[in-house]
């Protein structure tokens, strides 16, 4: 009777589920090997991966519908979702290569590092219609200049942890401020379907900048209309 009541509580399965995806999800890297296959990328993921994503899935949604809150846990296993979903292929397939679209991103990155090398634009370079929004790459090659960065693979590898959780925090503020602090285990959930569903690259190009831009408006006006309401 102890072992069903111990069973009962739903942080406790939550815990350990989570522990049993973290353990699933390291023996998927040991064995994956980065490969194109006939389901492209995907085709270098053992199953154990899929199977700690759906453990970690299951142990996240027993805590969307508690009725106590469970931010800490809850942000933890999201971290680690987010971390499995982008940065497993960076980890099995080596730096930048291994990124989806990896030879979209490097040619944006060619407009960056042409402007971070010269100083300012090249009028020859076959995706120069991509500098009809040109502040992207002002402010991509920008950060190399402050950083000191002129190697494509480790910009590439920062730009992907330096958007992402830029991108976490713009989404969970705007869920906070649209389904309320107060309901920290559905802002949480809400952020979690978002990562799911986006496809956005984490390197800053024009709609990247663009997009990120959107969700920064869209998260202050939420705020600002759940000022008003509150107001009154």
């Amino acid at each position: 009777m102890q072992i069903l009541e111990w069973f009962k509580d739903r942080t406790r399965i939550s815990i350990l589920l989570t522990i049993a995806a973290a353990i699933l999800y390291s023996c998927s890297l040991l064995q994956a090997r980065f490969v194109i296959g006939y389901l492209g990328s995907i085709s270098s993921l053992p199953i154990t991966f899929f199977v700690s994503l759906s453990l970690l899935t299951i142990a996240s949604a027993i805590l969307w519908v508690s009725p106590q809150p469970h931010g800490k846990l809850l942000g933890l296993q999201l971290g680690l979702f987010i971390l499995a979903l982008h940065l497993t292929m960076l980890a099995i397939g080596g730096i930048g290569a291994s990124q989806t679209g990896a030879a979209a991103v490097y040619t944006y990155h060619g407009l960056s590092d042409y402007i971070f090398r010269t100083g300012h634009f090249t009028f020859s370079h076959p995706d120069i219609w991509a500098l009809n929004w040109p502040i992207a790459y002002m402010l991509n090659a920008g950060i190399m200049s402050v950083l000191g960065i002129s190697d494509a693979n480790l910009m590439l590898t920062l730009s992907i942890f330096i958007w992402i959780l830029l991108m976490t925090s713009l989404v969970f503020l705007f869920m906070r401020n649209t389904i309320g602090k107060d309901n920290i285990n559905h802002c949480m959930a809400g952020t979690w379907i978002f990562f799911m569903g986006n496809w956005i690259l984490y390197y800053l190009t024009s709609n990247v900048l663009g997009y990120m831009l959107f969700l920064l408006i869209m998260s202050l006006l939420a705020m600002s209309l759940l000022q008003e309401r509150q107001g009154l």
